[in-house]
């Protein structure tokens, strides 16, 4: 199965992440979409954030008439920072049957050098990146990059 998966903080999710969803669905052809909340983003600070519980409350309530929408709470580290490698092996390890595809705007293409492990990602993660006004849409970074329009 082709998953989607889109990490970030949801503080709160808003119509622009289900917009993101539903291009990425569509363009890409994925079955799919897992939004997984970010519990302790290590690249963004903690000031003025929701309660993990309580983000992930509003994100359910916001996918649910959406039947290829679902939360992946594999991102729950605790007070641990939440890296996308550790996540993408944890997920690859229990879904070996599943090709994901990790979601993400051209706004965060020039940022992808700063990850954890960011050689490992560069060699392991399908990364399929939406169009956002104003920010280029290539890039000159080695990797799997699949990019998509936003309608």
């Amino acid at each position: 199965m082709k998953i989607g998966l889109l990490g970030g903080s949801f503080n709160p999710v808003h119509n622009g992440h289900l917009a993101l969803a539903q291009a990425a669905l569509q363009k890409l052809q994925l079955e799919q979409i897992w939004f997984v909340p970010s519990q302790n983003n290590p690249l963004k600070t903690n000031e003025d954030k929701l309660s993990y519980p309580f983000r992930c409350e509003l994100l359910q309530a916001a996918l649910q008439n959406y039947p290829n929408f679902k939360i992946s709470y594999a991102d729950n580290t605790g007070n641990k920072p939440s890296y996308t490698d550790q996540l993408i092996k944890k997920l690859q390890q229990k879904y070996p049957q599943h090709q994901f595809y990790f979601i993400i705007g051209c706004d965060i293409l020039p940022k992808l050098p700063q990850w954890h492990n960011w050689p490992w990602l560069q060699q392991n993660v399908n990364f399929a990146v939406a169009n956002r006004p104003g920010y280029r849409q290539k890039t000159e970074l080695k990797g799997n990059f699949t990019f998509f329009k936003m309608p």
